[in-house]
């Protein structure tokens, strides 16, 4: 409701909108992006004469064909971006339904924790705004909620589930197909499909988790082969010049093994959208990216492995506790607020989690080294090896999602950084309910009947 009514919320267009909706001559009526940033924005109308082709592949694409399809039909053009989130919102719910049934088979006190860390995290501004919006992430996130309900529902159930696979499949697909920098996480939703498939005696269970696992690593691999040569290039150049050399002691030194000769010195502490800056030049992006890229990057992170320790390290406290971008606005114009003003409801957990981070950064280590140790502890048992049914198998599964996001975010970009943590706060978020889960089945299990418990 918040995003809705009385009047429409969501989250400013920072100028990645076009990638998505431009394609389908779609433009913003805000006189051509005015508004980016300091207002969000809520109209949208088709123009024909207009078209841009990023270059970019997203199953966000994909879910605005149908909400620009649905205006276009019978709107006469126009679209209203509440239109737009509530196919998102819509995705997210179907996501919320199966992780609710999977949860009646748990004790009531484990529904009463997990129902109000339901309202009172995901429902928070922080995750909700992306709902009214076209960034790629909004398609992530929907995908992310849809595996994560969906395979709570497979785990917890001890009969084939056709329906909670099919429904995963559907977010494994949006998920990493988003964006290329989700398109790893397909390795660990391929190893919980895989662990489903074991856990069930149905022939067509398993040949289907398997055809997904198929679909999902093809969709992935595309997401990643199929992006333009200049935003690798371009996220290149900020890794380096604004992350890697800063920080080194010996920066010409490091150039070589990078790839590049001491004329890019020059370069340090620029990022690639300064105006007039190398990165406009379409020839020379293209001579930077013959000769490094992401490839090169992560080969230096490899042989620099305390430097990479710390540039994360760095990140998690700079940028982490910012889980509501600074430079986006939650509010229209027509609102009366300031530029860049944000929406004050709904925003508990955020709040309280970026207090806690901007003092406490350590709580990341803390919570993601718990989680390996209860993980680890509890699977090393005979009873919980190889089964989605335990726990145990959840939390590493979504312990490797966190950290791969964060490695990825941390490691080969230095521009948004804070925005493209989303998924990995709700990641940390769902490891923090996991542990709260384990701790109160630690605390029922003496209570359970010795003949139950054999």
């Amino acid at each position: 409701m918040q995003l809705f009514f009385p009047q429409a919320a969501g989250l400013a267009n920072n100028g990645d909108f076009g990638k998505v909706i431009a394609r389908s001559h779609f433009v913003s009526a805000d006189n051509n992006g005015a508004d980016n940033f300091v207002y969000f924005v809520k109209d949208y109308r088709y123009d024909p004469s207009f078209q841009y082709e990023a270059g970019l592949k997203s199953t966000e694409q994909q879910i605005f064909w149908l909400s620009s399809t649905i205006a276009r039909l019978f709107l006469g053009g126009r679209l209203d971006i509440r239109l737009h989130g509530f196919i998102h919102l819509s995705l997210i719910c179907v996501g919320l339904f199966f992780g609710m049934r999977a949860i009646l088979r748990l004790t009531p006190q484990l529904q009463i924790v997990i129902s109000i860390w339901t309202v009172l995290v995901l429902g928070d501004i922080a995750y909700t705004a992306y709902i009214n919006s076209f960034y790629m992430d909004a398609a992530a996130l929907a995908g992310a909620i849809l595996c994560l309900g969906t395979g709570a529902d497979l785990a917890l159930r001890r009969t084939s589930g056709m329906l909670s696979l099919i429904v995963f499949g559907l977010g494994f697909a949006l998920l990493v197909g988003s964006k290329s920098q989700h398109a790893p996480l397909a390795a660990p939703l391929g190893i919980f499909c895989f662990l489903a498939a074991k856990a069930q005696a149905s022939a067509k269970f398993r040949l289907l988790s398997g055809l997904m696992v198929l679909a999902g690593f093809a969709i992935a691999g595309f997401t990643l082969t199929s992006v333009p040569f200049d935003y690798p290039a371009k996220a290149t150049f900020n890794t380096i010049f604004l992350k890697i050399l800063p920080m080194s002691t010996d920066p010409a030194a490091d150039l070589p093994s990078l790839g590049l000769s001491p004329d890019y010195l020059q370069y340090v502490g620029m990022h690639a959208f300064v105006a007039g800056g190398p990165c406009d030049d379409g020839v020379w992006l293209n001579a930077f990216a013959r000769r490094t890229g992401p490839t090169e990057v992560a080969a230096f992170w490899v042989r620099n492995p305390t430097r990479f320790l710390r540039a994360v390290h760095g990140d998690i406290v700079n940028f982490l506790p910012e889980l509501r971008p600074k430079n986006l606005s939650n509010v229209e114009r027509s609102a009366g607020l300031p530029p860049g003003s944000k929406l004050p409801s709904w925003t508990g957990w955020s709040t309280v989690k970026a207090y806690v981070l901007e003092r406490f950064p350590a709580l990341i280590y803390f919570v993601l080294g718990g989680a390996l140790l209860v993980g680890c502890r509890r699977w090393r048992r005979p009873s919980g090896v190889s089964s989605p049914h335990h726990l145990s198998t959840a939390i590493l599964l979504v312990l490797a999602a966190a950290c791969m996001e964060l490695c990825i975010s941390a490691g080969f970009d230095a521009i948004e950084t804070n925005r493209h943590f989303l998924l990995f706060h709700l990641f940390f978020d769902i490891l923090v309910l996991m542990l709260i889960a384990a701790g109160i089945r630690r605390s029922e299990r003496p209570a359970i009947q010795p003949s139950l418990q054999k």
